[in-house]
């Protein structure tokens, strides 16, 4: 219902929310560049959103609404030593691969080989990435924003991947939202560096 690139660039409002989260649930302190940070990349999420604008659809809030879910992170975190990596992993999956289990039982698709490889080639591949997010975010300790920071990569590859594969482009204000974001996430840079030094 939203294209990639879309999806993708509202998925980098996940480091936003898990650096709220960081200050209220692990009590981190965040500096100045982190604000800044912050507040650009609030404005990046808005302008690809587009509230009001001709393209937005309300696609937009349940992928704003799965950030605020995929952020619970921090619990991971905050309780590093109650689970172990593959534990959290598990438990954490369990749930959406229960409920994706039942949807297909009550809605099967018939798929040909082609589209069998493809879709076993992307859950193994985004189960594989979930597993070193929660172990990079296990291992973050007081840390956990700045390891969050790193994400906002993905825009990267997921226009590229929209544009040359998907034939799905940005719109201008869509675009600059990315790019408010990327910027952002260069902000934050320097504020992981003085955090870590803390």
């Amino acid at each position: 219902n939203i294209s990639l690139p879309e999806f993708t660039t509202l998925n980098m409002a996940a480091p936003l929310v898990g650096a709220i989260y960081g200050m209220i649930i692990l009590k981190e302190i965040l500096n100045l560049f982190f604000y800044i940070s912050l507040i650009i990349g609030f404005f990046g999420v808005l302008f690809v959103i587009q509230p009001g604008f001709e393209t937005f659809n309300i696609y937009f809030l349940v992928v704003i609404f799965g950030v605020f879910l995929i952020t619970t992170t921090t619990i991971v975190n905050k309780y590093n030593n109650a689970a172990t990596t593959i534990g959290y992993f598990i438990y954490g999956g369990m749930i959406i691969h229960i409920i994706s289990i039942l949807l297909f039982l009550l809605d099967p698709i018939k798929i040909n080989l082609n589209e069998f490889i493809l879709i076993t080639s992307a859950s193994i591949l985004i189960n594989l990435a979930i597993f070193l997010a929660t172990f990079a975010f296990k291992k973050a300790q007081k840390h956990y924003s700045s390891v969050f920071c790193l994400v906002y990569l993905q825009i990267v590859w997921s226009s590229l991947i929209g544009i040359y594969i998907f034939n799905e482009y940005l719109n201008l204000f869509a675009l600059l939202g990315a790019v408010l974001i990327i910027i952002s996430g260069i902000i934050s840079i320097p504020g992981q560096f003085k955090q870590i030094s803390e």
